[in-house]
């Protein structure tokens, strides 16, 4: 009984050494022309969006400056 499960216990450790078995790196071939195109449209996303923060901002500044001056109307009949 001791044999059978002793080339069991075998069998099972050599099936995992070969499955988690290190194996080696596969090469990966970088396009520079892709990689140049995909840089500039990350880019020209990256300023579209910081011009889209931009106006978000000065909607919002505007928006307070209004309000602002609405308070003040209210407050004491006129506008500083």
């Amino acid at each position: 009984m001791s044999i059978r499960k002793s080339i069991f216990i075998t069998i099972i450790a050599l099936g995992l050494l070969s499955a988690c078995g290190e194996q080696k790196p596969k090469e990966v071939k970088i396009d520079s022309a892709e990689v140049e195109k995909r840089a500039a449209e990350l880019k020209a996303k990256a300023a579209q969006e910081e011009a889209e923060l931009r106006a978000a901002k000065e909607r919002v500044e505007d928006s307070l400056r209004k309000l602002d001056s609405l308070q003040q109307v209210k407050e004491h009949g006129h506008a500083h």
